[in-house]
């Protein structure tokens, strides 16, 4: 199975451009440090980041984002729309900045 998984994996990153890959390897980062930030027990939190995330990055807009990564003013912008775009079910912020 766990062959399978690999070939599956390896055949999905060789069908991806550069541009594609670089935001798949961005979410999956900040989804695993936003769900260490929520803790195990946190299920809404886990939840909220699971549900809202790729629609986050798009809303405070990623790809700007990681073309300018080092940019001071850039990293504040996307902070901003980016968590204040994370909530829970109740519409509150899961997160404070």
């Amino acid at each position: 199975m766990r062959v399978i998984y690999i070939a599956v994996v390896a055949v999905f990153l060789l069908s991806c451009s550069e541009e594609q890959m670089t935001d798949f390897m961005f979410k999956q980062s900040l989804k695993r440090t936003l769900i260490e930030k929520c803790g195990e027990k946190d299920k809404l939190c886990l939840e909220a980041v699971e549900k809202n995330i790729e629609k986050c990055i798009e809303k405070a807009d990623g790809r700007r984002f990681l073309k300018d990564v080092e940019n001071k003013k850039e990293i504040e912008r996307f902070t901003k729309i980016f968590y204040a775009c994370l909530v829970n079910r109740k519409g509150e912020p899961v997160f404070e900045v």
